[in-house]
This record gives C-alpha cells, structure tokens and sequence, in this order.
C-alpha cells in the first residue's frame, strides 16, 4: 500500500492506497479536519443500523445506513462498501475488484462529501469554477448540464473548484467554498466537444457507463469566497440560452442541499446560516437553457452575464 496526504472540500486526507489524483503535489500542509482513508478487504458486519436511504440499481442497489456507534454505512453494488465515522474523521473503502480510478470515483463522489459535511461543512449539488478571484456555483436537477458547463468555463481560463460537490463553510463574514478533488466525470460525447488546447491539458483515466473520467489541472487557491450562483434550468422554447436575475432566495438554494439524509440540529441550523448569507449577498442568475443548446453556449452565456 502506499500513504498519501491530499486535500479536497476543505478535508486534510491521509490515505494508505494508491490515489495519485488525491495527493497533494506539493506536499503543502493545511489547516483543515484531517480524515483518515483506509483500504480494507471488507467492512465487520454492523447490525442494528438503521436504513437511511435505499435505491435499486439494476442488478444489484445503493442504500445507506447510520449505525450510533460505527457511523455511516454506505453500501453499493457496483462500487463496494464504504463506513464514515460519526465524526468525519475517518473514512474505511472495502472496493469491488475494479480499476482504482473507477470505485475511486464512487469515494469523492459520496463518502468524501458525507465526511466534508459531518467535519462542518455545508454541502451542495454544484460545480464550481473560479473566476477573477472568486468561485462561480453552477447549480440545478440531475441532468441540466453542471458539470459540462463547469469544464466549457474552465476551457475559457476559469479555473475548475469542484465537480458536482460544493463544500462551503460560512468564515469571517464570507461563504467560502473548497476545492473538491481536480477529478471529474463528464459524458463522452461532451468531452469532445471541448476545445483542443483544453484537452491536451486534461488526462483521461478512463470511461465507465458512458463516462469519461478525468483530471485536471490543480486549482490556483484550495478555497475561495463565492462570487455568483447560477441555477440550469431547461426549458421548451427558444435558441438561445438566457440569463435572468433571480431574486435571493434560500430556498432555491435549499434544493440543492447534498446528504439530504442528514438532518440533525446542527446540520439544519448551518443550512440555514450558509443559504441565507448567499441569498442575501451573492448574486443569484438562472439560466434558461433551450432545446439543442450546448453546454458551450451556455458557458458563453454566463461569461457574458458577469
């Protein structure tokens, strides 16, 4: 095995595998919650844990449980079985046989945000790219295009934060969001419609279920304040894609909310800390994105809108 040391979401990560896409590069050290990453060959059995949430699959399902003395339990049939402690602080993968990169792509999708948030941080369904010194959230439903936006920004020189997941901590009268992992997973036929000179800089590990996994290079800053959120929304008319104005509203931004199945007082009362302060001083954009418009198109769209 090989030890590592890295940082996404505002975590400070040790590791014993292979994971050469979560380690620092420049072996910096950081201020953040340091959670621990272990490779094992399976989990203990933990009985009496109660079921949070429970999703079929074909041919196999996705459920995840939360045991008052082991933590969370993450279960899934195609990736393997991963534990969060309570407190975030350490995090167990017992994998299916598959390339790392591949059940890797399973462990910064779900078990690293889970330990983001139980470390303090909130968390949402966003991408993020940065953007003259602060960090754009690109929000919306599943399937409206976030991350192949995010990766057009980041062809035009912004600088990719995150894919999917925004780790954001209210500090010093700022919402601050944390680069997550310089990893990303975007469908093939997207992929190549990203500009050359963008391509030679991004490497692909490799492609699973229609989907390329990537990496890119490293943000300039681990964190940023955030400067705008704009929200995808597809609509049934038109050619072009619009951006609007919305009106600050936490609750828009309370759609998004990651690890819905974590609802404790804590949790709930820094939701509505971190969605407040956004609605009431970032400014809040939809985006109206028309049949047969590309993710190119509305990377334009956004730029122009600042």
């Amino acid at each position: 095995m090989s030890e590592w040391r890295g940082r996404a979401f505002g975590l400070e990560l040790h590791g014993n595998f292979a994971a050469p896409d979560l380690a620092h590069r420049d072996g910096e050290a950081g201020s953040g919650p340091l959670t621990e990453i272990r490779h094992a060959a399976r989990l203990t059995d933990t009985p009496g844990a109660e079921v949070l949430l429970e999703q079929a699959l074909p041919g196999g399902r996705f459920a995840i449980s939360r045991h008052g003395e082991t933590g969370y339990i993450l279960q899934h049939s195609y990736y393997g079985d991963y534990r969060v402690s309570l407190d975030g602080s350490e995090i167990v993968c017992a994998p299916c046989a598959m390339p790392d990169w591949a059940w890797q792509r399973f462990l910064t999708a779900q078990p690293l945000p889970l330990a983001a948030l139980l470390c303090g941080y909130e968390v949402l369904h966003a991408s993020v790219v940065a953007v003259a010194g602060s960090a754009l959230l690109v929000m919306g439903a599943s399937g409206a295009g976030k991350t192949s936006v995010a990766l057009q920004l980041a062809a035009r020189g912004a600088g990719f934060m995150a894919d999917d997941v925004a780790a954001l901590e209210l500090s010093d009268g700022a919402v601050q969001v944390h680069a997550g992992p310089r990893l990303a997973s975007v469908a093939g036929a997207e992929l190549d419609r990203a500009p050359e000179p963008a391509l030679a800089r991004w490497r692909r590990l490799g492609a699973l279920d229609g989907e390329v996994r990537i990496q890119l290079p490293p943000p300039e800053r681990a964190s940023l304040p955030v400067g705008a959120v704009y929200l995808l929304r597809r609509v049934d008319e038109g050619k072009e894609p619009s951006v609007v104005p919305r009106p600050g509203s936490a609750t828009a931004l309370l759609g998004g909310t990651f690890n819905t199945y974590v609802h404790d007082r804590q949790r709930l009362v820094r939701q509505i800390e971190v969605t407040g302060w956004l609605a009431d001083h970032v400014p809040l954009r939809e985006v109206a994105i028309p049949p047969g418009a590309t993710a190119a198109m509305v990377a334009e769209a956004v730029l122009q809108s600042m």
